[in-house]
This record gives structure tokens, sequence and C-alpha cells, in this order.
């Protein structure tokens, strides 16, 4: 499929190296800023972890499981994939270039994808399956995505 002069595929290539700019531009710029302040840390641009943001919880109880349709803008972090993506879900390795691409090119031609995988902990949500589709979502302005979310709650200390 032709648009404009450029097939799909070469579109989804052209994707990812502007979403990979993207982090490399933000990774110096924050580093910058935190060499100006003293500060030597890119906490800022890090992708959230489930098992940090839980870890002062203590035991987390399992409270609800179900489809829902989830703002990315609502995602804030993973499960398992903290270091492959920014706080945006930009690629932070060229690595993951082929999957990333795949996943625009499927949704570039309009092929269905199966629901991300999501924890939520609090009002955050966490990725368990499908980094590289809410990383694609993000980048292409798509608000919302199909989600199977599990509920955690922290224990109530009593």
């Amino acid at each position: 499929m032709m648009l404009g002069g450029e097939d799909a595929g070469q579109e989804a290539h052209r994707g990812f190296v502007r979403a990979r700019r993207r982090e490399v531009l933000g990774r110096w710029v924050r580093r910058l800023g935190a060499g100006l302040r003293g500060s030597g840390s890119d906490v800022a641009g890090r992708l959230a972890c489930f098992g940090e943001a839980s870890g002062s919880s203590g035991v987390l109880e399992e409270c609800c499981r179900g489809f829902e349709i989830v703002e990315v803008a609502r995602i804030s972090g993973s499960v398992g994939r903290c270091a492959d993506f920014d706080r945006g879900f930009l690629p932070a390795c060229s690595c993951l270039g082929d999957r990333w691409r795949g996943v625009h090119l499927a949704l570039r031609k309009g092929k269905s994808l199966p629901p991300v995988e999501l924890y939520k902990l609090g009002g955050e949500f966490f990725v368990l399956d499908g980094n590289h589709r809410v990383s694609v979502a993000r980048y292409r302005g798509i608000v919302a995505v199909d989600a199977m979310v599990t509920g955690f709650l922290a224990p109530c200390g009593c």
C-alpha cells in the first residue's frame, strides 16, 4: 500500500527513528538540566516500575479483573520492562525496533490487536503485556486502548 509515495513499512520505520530521536533528545535535556542543578540522576525520565510502586505497600491483594477502555495518558509504568521505555513510553533502545515497527505497521493497516494487560494500583496503570502497543499508541496520538485490567489493593493495616 502506497501513501503519498511512501509505503506503510517505510512509514513505520521513520516513526521508530523519530520516536528514538525524541527519547534520546529528552534524555540529553534531562541530563543537561540535572547537571545544572547538580543532580546526576535521570529519575525524572524513568518509566515507573510496578515493583517499586507496590514495594512500600506490602503484600498486595488482587481485587478485580476485567475489560476496560483505558486512556493511554493514564498508563504510567510497566511491570517488567521499565528500562526499555522512558516515562513517555518512547523506546529507550534501538533493539526494540523490529517489534515496535511491527505494531506500528499493524495499526496503520487497521489490524485488530489484542487488548493490553494492565495492573492498576491506586490511580496508576502498569503494563504487564503490551508495552510496544502502548508505546506506538502514545506516539501515534491514540487516546485510549482496550485493556484487561487486574486491580490491586494495598493491605489496610487493620
